[in-house]
């Protein structure tokens, strides 16, 4: 006598399958979503870093100022004396 294979096992094993391509199918989204997310922050990283120069840049450019200011200054009152 042949066994019978139960109609349930055919269902678990559909349903298994959709359950399967689902998970992969949001699987790859996923992944999508965060190289897409870790790009745009390594952009955010670049923007960033290139402020912090033009920041460090600016400081320096008016300490610079700021010491030519200083140096006309005491040569004003020297003159004046």
């Amino acid at each position: 006598m042949e066994k019978k294979i139960p109609e349930s096992f055919y269902i678990y094993r559909e349903l298994l399958s959709k359950i399967t391509r689902q998970k992969e199918e949001l699987k790859k989204k996923y992944q999508f979503k965060i190289d897409s997310l870790t790009s745009e922050v390594d952009f955010l990283k670049e923007q960033i870093d290139a402020q912090n120069t033009m920041i460090a840049q600016t400081i320096e450019y008016m300490e610079r100022l700021e010491n030519q200011v200083n140096n006309m200054n005491v040569a004003i009152k020297e003159d004046k004396k």
